[in-house]
């Protein structure tokens, strides 16, 4: 585990093995980070009490909404993976936009 500078982390909150926390992030209460999960951004980053992280998830924003989150993304150049990641958020709006103009074909 490797804890960033000025990192604020709430009671009861769990860290498991592997897992790495960018400096400035706070973490809110009743929190647990599963092995390999992380913490990386630029800005410092708020995760809300409540929130769960799955194995080898990368948080990369704040989180505002108590829940449990999970993903990852194949290594790659970060120019290509900026741009991809931007196009994997927008990936459900695609899907929805797509069905139904395939629905006004038929």
């Amino acid at each position: 585990m490797q804890i960033g500078h000025n990192c604020d982390i709430g009671e009861h909150t769990l860290i498991c093995g592997r897992v790495g926390i960018v400096g400035s992030t706070k973490i809110g209460r009743h929190c647990v980070f599963a092995g390999g999960a992380g913490v990386a951004g630029d800005n410092p980053i708020t995760i809300c009490d409540n929130v769960q992280v799955a194995s080898v998830t990368t948080i990369s924003r704040s989180i505002d909404t108590p829940g449990v989150y999970a993903g990852s993304v194949l290594h790659n150049t970060v120019q290509r993976w900026r741009r991809n990641a931007v196009r994997f958020a927008e990936l459900d709006d695609i899907a929805k936009r797509l069905a139904r103009l395939e629905k006004q074909r038929r």
